[in-house]
């Protein structure tokens, strides 16, 4: 059983009374209901007959009842989405909102939860939504149906398969379009794992790069949580998955993956491959987009100096690989693809081993998306301070600068401009879409 423990902040739901709010920066959560009269907490607590004036109940409404109404949505809701690592302010919205049968499907099948729960969070915004309180007394399979999947028995049970801690965007994406590919092979695959994950839908997802894995490891891989450090192997060969294939169809020998020993060989062997003549002039003429940042250059009282120094073309990532001796050169063609919103840097910093740090642009503003020291060692901790709080500074500078420019516009302009949680918000079947 998990705890509340992953579940953070406020969480708003509008409902027929008001605007329901979910509450966890106490020890305790708590349920608020905030309309036009004023704000008050239903649970835990008493509720007197002012706070009942201001529900559509009225004053029929005693204290059992609202327990009734609240109390038990609340709790079972709190105690299912805990299980979840994402989403939460998705499927408190759908929770909350549908009441018992959302909370129902969010106890029994999880991942179709996670997904229906993304769906009508859009549809329920852009003004579009069906009856969906008797969409969730339908078969799971017709649910599945309304969200894009294929409507089967065998569809339901591959949702199953897949625990809410698993549950991200990303994953049922990719599995939405495994499933209407049609492809044997893979389909077959899903049917004999008895655990879904999303390492296991990213390599089924492409079917070139899952020509590496024997199905034997993929039942290894399946079992992996996502604290695992060896899940962070995993992801250093996806990252650079185009250049495995490349290296594979170049004539370069990889034997097929059997074992977590053998993911590590094939990490090494793509080096090899990488630090070949042949690899450094398909990407030594490449040059990068402007760095997002300067480099910076500290100099210290004894007189050496460190900083952090942008690599900006294909030769320099190269050489940046083979003196740190990692796969950091298999990212040339993202970064030019990514055109100026993902950018690798070197960092030198006195006592401590150097290190590689590619950074990515987010809603959020700028993060590191991978840094490594030697040999994908991790980097130092002293080093991942400098780097976090290098970032941070740009952020900061980079938010003011966005403030200034947002005084300058009209109002209209201002109201224009809103966050989107993903792309193809206007569009629900596109919410899962991989960033």
């Amino acid at each position: 059983m998990f705890g509340i423990s992953t579940l953070v902040g406020k969480y708003y739901v509008p409902n027929d009374n008001g605007t329901l709010i979910a509450d966890f920066s106490k020890g305790t959560p708590e349920l608020w209901l905030e309309n036009q009269w004023l704000t008050f907490r239903l649970l835990p607590g008493e509720i007197g007959t002012e706070k009942q004036l201001c529900l559509s109940l009225g004053l029929k409404a005693d204290q059992d009842v609202l327990e009734e109404c609240y109390g038990r949505i609340f709790n079972r809701a709190v105690q299912a989405i805990s299980a979840f690592n994402e989403g939460h302010r998705e499927l408190f919205d759908f929770c909350l909102y549908f009441g018992i049968p959302a909370i129902e499907l969010t106890e029994n099948t999880p991942a179709l939860a996670f997904v229906a729960a993304i769906t009508q969070y859009f549809q329920r915004r852009l003004k579009s939504i069906s009856p969906a309180t008797e969409m969730l007394k339908k078969k799971r399979s017709l649910i599945l149906r309304e969200n894009g999947f294929p409507p089967s028995n065998w569809a339901v049970k591959l949702f199953q398969k897949i625990p809410a801690s698993e549950c991200s965007g990303p994953l049922f994406y990719d599995l939405r379009e495994i499933l209407g590919s049609a492809n044997q092979r893979r389909l077959k695959t899903l049917r004999h794992l008895k655990r879904l994950n999303l390492l296991v839908v990213k390599v089924l997802a492409d079917e070139n790069f899952s020509s590496l894995f024997h199905p034997s490891f993929l039942t290894k891989i399946s079992d992996l949580k996502q604290d695992d450090p060896l899940v962070d192997v995993f992801w250093q060969i996806h990252a650079v998955k185009d250049e495995v294939v490349t290296a594979i169809q170049d004539g370069f020998k990889i034997r097929q993956v059997q074992s977590f020993d053998d993911l590590r060989r094939v990490h090494e062997n793509l080096i090899e491959w990488l630090g070949q003549s042949e690899y450094l002039i398909n990407i030594e003429s490449i040059s990068f987009p402007n760095p997002p940042f300067k480099e910076i250059l500290v100099s210290e009282e004894k007189g050496s100096c460190y900083g952090i120094f942008p690599i900006t073309n294909g030769r320099g990532l190269w050489l940046e690989g083979q003196a740190m001796h990692h796969c950091i050169a298999g990212f040339a063609t993202d970064i030019v693809r990514a055109d100026g919103s993902l950018y690798a840097y070197h960092v030198e910093m006195s006592g401590e081993p150097a290190a590689t740090v590619l950074i990515s642009k987010e809603p959020s503003g700028w993060v590191i998306q991978e840094i490594n020291g030697p040999c994908n060692e991790p980097a130092s901790r002293k080093v991942l301070a400098f780097v976090h709080r290098w970032l941070e500074r740009q952020n900061s500078s980079a938010t003011s600068k966005r403030r200034n420019d947002v005084s300058l516009c009209s109002d209209d302009q201002s109201r224009h401009s809103t966050q989107n949680i993903c792309k193809g918000q206007n569009n629900p079947k596109e919410a899962f879409h991989d960033h």
